[in-house]
């Protein structure tokens, strides 16, 4: 029979043993939002890659493999996203709205530190929507790093699409949107 799994998890480390202690659902969302994005980038060069080669009369099995098995565990990745985005207490607004599913609020949600942003302005500053000292709003500058979360920006972007859209079509169903 299987013993079943202990909450805290014992790690060898240089001769001494050291207790791991699980991490909080907040953390965990965080690393699989973070996980499921950089699959994305990477599914997407494989299949740009595919798209090339094929223009070129040519074909690569790793390459379709690669996606193959690329969007494949996306998907499983998404499976595990579910429980811990319907956990997070905004998430019953963010599901309310057509077209948001648990992975676009959760690349929205996983990405805000709220260690950084304790505030609502310092959560408007870490997403990058703040206006800075000229009165415009902020921009990436080669060499500098920037004060903001660009993949935060984007995904919330993005969602503010999802939002125009869905009050659009409130609209032209004659509902308050």
């Amino acid at each position: 029979m299987k013993k079943e799994k202990e909450s805290t998890s014992k790690k060898k480390t240089k001769g001494k043993d050291k207790v791991l202690l699980p991490i909080s659902s907040a953390k965990s969302l965080s690393g699989l939002a973070d996980t499921i994005l950089a699959m994305e980038i990477n599914i997407t060069r494989a299949k740009i890659r595919q798209s090339h080669l094929n223009l070129g009369g040519y074909y690569d099995p790793q390459t379709t493999l690669v996606v193959e098995a690329g969007t494949e565990f996306k998907e499983k990745l998404v499976s595990m996203l579910k429980p811990l985005i319907e956990e997070h207490p905004a998430s019953k607004w963010f599901l309310a709205i057509s077209g948001v599913s648990y992975e676009n609020s959760a690349k929205v949600v996983g990405l805000i530190d709220i260690e950084r942003a304790r505030h609502i302005s310092s959560l408007w500053k870490f997403a990058g929507f703040h206006v800075d000292d000229k009165g415009k709003a902020p921009k990436r500058e080669r060499g500098k790093t920037s004060e903001f979360n660009g993949q935060l920006r984007t995904m919330v972007y993005r969602l503010t699409g999802s939002l125009i859209n869905a009050h659009e079509l409130m609209k032209s169903k004659g509902k308050d949107g």
